[in-house]
C-alpha cells in the first residue's frame, strides 16, 4: 500500500483553512486547482510498503515516538512552492513549537531506516498543503503573489499536536483518498 506518517489539525484549525479556500475559490476556479479535502503535515512519504509488515512500520513508529511528548502547532499565512510566480502547491504555514517537531521527525526518519525508508536531503518545510497548482491563466498567475500578501499575516489557530497517524493513500481520479491504518498517541 502507498503509505506516508501524518499529523492532523484541530477541527478548528481545518474550518479556518475551509474558509480561506472558499475565498481563494473565486480567484482560482476549478479546475485551475486541485483543492485538497484532507488536510494534514506530511512528516514521511513511505511511498509503498508491504501491507504484510504494517505491525513493524507500527512498531517503529511507536520506539520512535515514545517519551516525546505533546506540543503546540501554530498555523498561520499561505504561501506557494516554488514561488508564488510559479506556484505548483499552495500551503499554510506551521509554526510553533518547531523544535519538538524537528525532534520527532528525526526520530521518525532513524526509526524507518531500517525499512529502507531515506529522509528527504532537502530541508524540511513543515506546512499544509490547501491546493495543487494545475494551470493558471495569465491572470490568476500575476494575481498569486497579490493572494499570498493578502493572507501572509492571517491566523488560522494553534492545536496540541498529541497523536501521529500512519495513513494509506488510495489514488483514484477523484484525487487520493486516505485512510488511518494505525495511530501513535504521544
Amino acid at each position: 500500500m502507498r503509505a506516508f506518517i501524518a499529523i492532523h489539525p484541530s477541527a478548528e484549525v481545518v474550518e479556518s483553512l475551509e474558509d480561506l479556500r472558499d475565498k481563494l475559490r473565486d480567484e482560482l476556479p476549478d479546475p485551475a486547482v486541485r483543492w485538497s479535502k484532507q488536510l494534514h503535515l506530511t512528516t514521511q512519504f513511505l511511498d509503498t510498503i508491504d501491507d504484510a509488515r504494517v505491525g513493524e512500520y507500527a512498531a517503529a513508529i511507536r520506539k520512535a515516538c515514545a517519551g516525546t511528548k505533546p506540543f503546540t502547532l501554530c498555523c498561520a499565512g499561505m504561501g506557494c512552492f516554488p514561488t508564488a510566480r510559479q506556484p505548483r502547491v499552495i500551503w499554510a504555514g506551521l509554526s510553533g513549537e518547531m523544535e519538538a517537531l524537528a525532534t520527532l521527525k528525526t526520530a521518525l526518519d532513524n526509526a524507518l531506516a531500517g525499512f529502507g525508508y531515506v529522509a528527504e536531503k532537502r530541508a524540511f518545510k513543515p506546512h499544509l498543503t490547501i491546493a495543487r497548482v494545475r494551470e493558471l491563466n495569465t491572470r490568476q498567475r500575476q494575481r498569486m503573489p497579490k493572494l499570498v500578501e493578502q493572507f501572509q499575516e492571517t491566523k488560522f489557530g494553534e492545536w496540541r499536536v498529541n497523536r501521529v497517524e500512519l495513513m494509506q493513500s488510495v489514488l483514484s481520479p477523484k484525487g487520493a483518498q486516505y485512510k488511518l491504518v494505525e495511530f501513535v498517541q504521544l
